[in-house]
């Protein structure tokens, strides 16, 4: 066998040849374990049924009427060319919702200009 002197190229290019296949090697998907025994295990199930009970009177609960005298106030920009069909709108509202719970509403529409000096200094 003759003997030859291994070079420092041939020696960089055998370790980067080994180190890859390292890196291949560890980089490859592992295998899936193997399934394990199923294990058998005893539950006991309670079950809840629902069941129905008849209902033998039937209250009605009438919400009791807000006082009179509580007023509020409802404070709107104008919008549109038209500021009555504006505030007849929320007029409309406020009067269905007095309707509804005994509660004034009183609406006040604003013109743009003054609208935010007076909300910031309003209530």
């Amino acid at each position: 066998m003759k003997s030859e002197k291994l070079s420092r190229r041939d020696f960089l290019r055998a370790s980067v040849m080994v180190g890859g296949g390292a890196l291949l090697a560890a980089c490859a998907p592992q295998p899936a374990p193997a399934p394990a025994e199923p294990e058998v295990v005893e539950v006991e199930v309670t079950r809840e049924v629902e069941v129905e009970v008849p209902v033998k009177e039937t209250v009605i609960v009438e919400q009791p009427a807000a006082p009179a005298d509580v007023t509020i106030t409802f404070l709107s920009m104008l919008y549109g060319s038209d500021p009555s069909a504006w505030l007849g709108m929320f007029e409309g509202w406020a009067e269905e919702f007095r309707e509804e719970t005994g509660i004034n509403v009183k609406v006040q529409g604003h013109d743009w200009s003054v609208a935010r000096p007076f909300y910031l200094l309003a209530y």
